[in-house]
């Protein structure tokens, strides 16, 4: 189901859709790259969206381009898990 949602995504922009009644996804995308959150169905709406515009800015400043275009996937987990997790505690979001 989750792929076959991921491959009727805009090809740029943001696209919210419904996993179950208790969760939503929301995912900011920018080919070629991603940006999923995950949220319970009542969290603020406002607070993902800006979580993700936030994620992708920071991710585009702590990794050049040519970083991004040759790293495995996974294989920037490393450096951006402080970010990540600060980022997620910032917006009060569980982690």
């Amino acid at each position: 189901m989750m792929a076959s949602k991921l491959s009727q995504a805009k090809s740029k922009g943001i696209t919210i859709f419904h996993l179950t009644f208790s969760y939503v996804y929301y995912m900011y995308n920018e080919r070629p790259y991603t940006y999923l959150c995950l949220c319970e169905a009542g969290f603020s709406k406002f607070k993902c969206l800006t979580f993700l515009k936030d994620i992708r800015d920071q991710f585009v400043r702590t990794f050049t381009d040519d970083e991004r275009g040759v790293a495995i996937a996974h294989g920037l987990s490393r450096s951006f898990e402080t970010i990540l997790r600060d980022r997620m505690v910032s917006v009060d979001v569980p982690i």
